[in-house]
């Protein structure tokens, strides 16, 4: 994602270097998306 990074067991996210606070329901949305964007990638032919 560039300049985010997403830290999933310290349940951190970071843009730029800089701490982004998320929601617990941000966060679960966030790793999902991710999660649903690579599996969908991962299942084309």
């Amino acid at each position: 994602m560039g300049s985010v990074s997403v830290d999933i067991a310290a349940r951190r996210v970071t843009c730029h270097g800089e701490d982004l606070h998320l929601t617990p329901i941000e966060f679960r949305l966030l790793v999902c998306s991710g999660q649903l964007i690579l599996a969908t990638a991962l299942d084309c032919k």
